[in-house]
């Protein structure tokens, strides 16, 4: 983040910064995990403590897109509630400016102080007051969000702004895209819920495998550990292993 307009603070929503809970957090997820791994492939200490600083490593980077993620959806969600205020005050006649601080006071009655929009319309009201322009300051929070409709929306908003475009016909149509958007994307989750669930099992059963193995029949894959063709056959299987879970995973993505 980075101090601006005083006390405020302008985020960035095109890349996600832990907190120092939350890299402690999910960097541990990814160490015990990774651990896990060299403990049921290898079953060696330098290579349980190699796996798990790169699973580590790998953990923050995969929930950091994952995190940012989930901000940009809320704030979309959030944003789709700021226009549909802002058009209820432009339909009563305020200007554009104005309907920003009316939209404010709606907003802090649906949101918390520090949910994304209530910040970012703190943001807005302080540097409207400063006499920034309004349709500069929403191209600058479309660039900042990383969201085509908020992007594209600030670009609308600035050309219909400098031609004397109809403001209430654009933010409706806006506001009913991102509702249809995000609409579609629950329905589309809905349907692929149980295959979501069954991947996520998938995942899970080979180390299930593994692990029976060890305890109810020690010493069968006593021959995997320990040698070279073991170790080449237990790093395959893990590749494979690796392929498959992140194909799953993108397979049943959603973006934003």
């Amino acid at each position: 983040m980075q101090e601006s307009g005083g006390e405020f603070k302008v985020i960035s929503y095109t890349t996600y910064i832990y907190s120092r809970q939350e890299k402690i957090r999910y960097g541990a997820v990814g160490i015990v995990l990774g651990a896990i791994i060299g403990v049921l492939f290898f079953n060696r200490i330098p290579v349980v403590i190699v796996l798990g600083v790169f699973g580590g490593v790998i953990c923050l980077k995969y929930y950091s897109r994952v995190l940012l993620r989930r901000q940009q959806e809320t704030l979309l969600i959030q944003f789709k509630d700021a226009m549909e205020s802002m058009i209820s005050a432009l339909s009563a006649g305020y200007s554009l400016e104005n309907s920003v601080y009316e939209a404010q006071k709606d907003l802090m009655l649906m949101y918390r102080k520090e949910d994304l929009i209530i910040r970012e319309f703190e943001y807005l009201t302080t540097q409207a007051g400063l006499h920034v322009p309004v349709e500069k300051l929403m191209l600058e929070l479309g660039e900042r969000s990383g969201l085509e409709d908020i992007r594209t929306f600030s670009e609308i908003l600035l050309t219909a702004k400098k031609t004397g475009g109809n403001l209430v016909k654009i933010m409706k149509r806006t506001a009913e895209n991102i509702s249809e958007k995000i609409e579609t994307k629950r329905e589309i989750e809905t349907v692929i819920a149980g295959k979501k669930m069954e991947a996520r099992c998938m995942n899970v059963i080979p180390f299930g495998i593994i692990i029976y193995l060890r305890v109810f029949s020690p010493g069968f894959l006593d021959p995997l550990y320990g040698n070279l063709a073991g170790i080449l056959i237990m790093t395959v299987s893990l590749m494979i292993y690796v392929g498959a879970f992140c194909w799953s995973h993108k397979i049943t993505d959603i973006s934003v």
